[in-house]
């Protein structure tokens, strides 16, 4: 949690978020003996800083050592793009108690597994016809005051203001001085609802190594 400024123990990934326009100067530009950057280039696009030296082992299993660098845009307000948005990979919901949001969200989860079996419906058309609503908008100089990732970040998107990003602020976590979020309470809440509630102990471990051992080893 940022009041604490260090890892949860069952929290096991950090991310880097960066501007979408920033990416390719990142790709570019950035140098370094330890770590090179990737670009996913798959159905959902992002990069990631992966270890020139480093694998990880989970079990019998090797993967890289890797931190994921997903990308954001300024979006403008429009409810074609809040309907399609509705229809767009919904993600699992990570909070214990009941709630009408998550409710209504589940519900939705439901008909969109029914709908994307049609051709309208589907993750590329989706995905298209959002990129259609912002091309539109920064032809017609709209005023773009939202911020969320990209279209194709294969998520269902959150939807922040830009003075909830912006400026960002400096935040000291594990002893190392980072870039958050202005307002990253409502950033955090907005992505995982209760962010501040413990889970039950018997989810307090990290979600990607669940029952395994990991070690660093080289490559």
């Amino acid at each position: 949690m940022p009041s604490r400024g260090r890892f949860r123990p069952w929290d096991d990934d950090i991310d880097i978020v960066i501007m979408k326009e920033d990416a390719k100067f990142l790709k570019e530009n950035y140098q370094s003996e330890n770590f090179e950057i990737v670009n996913t280039n798959k159905d959902v696009n992002f990069y990631k800083a992966i270890s020139k030296k480093e694998k990880v082992q989970v079990g019998d299993t090797i993967t890289d050592l890797d931190i994921d660098i997903f990308l954001v845009s300024y979006y403008p307000n429009s409810l074609a793009l809040k309907f399609w948005n509705s229809f767009f990979h919904l993600r699992k919901n990570k909070i214990e108690k009941f709630s009408f949001t998550l409710f209504f969200t589940n519900m939705l989860i439901n008909l969109k597994r029914k709908l994307e079996k049609r051709k309208l419906f589907n993750y590329k058309n989706i995905e298209k016809k959002m990129n259609n609503i912002i091309n539109k908008a920064k032809k017609e100089n709209k005023v773009m005051p939202n911020i969320a990732y990209t279209p194709d970040c294969g998520f269902h998107l959150i939807i922040w203001k830009e003075d909830e990003i912006f400026p960002l602020k400096k935040i000291k976590f594990e002893g190392i001085e980072f870039d958050i979020p202005n307002n990253y309470d409502t950033y955090l809440k907005k992505l995982y609802y209760s962010y501040m509630d413990l889970p039950p102990k018997e989810k307090r471990f990290p979600e990607h190594y669940r029952g395994n051992e990991f070690k660093l080893i080289k490559k």
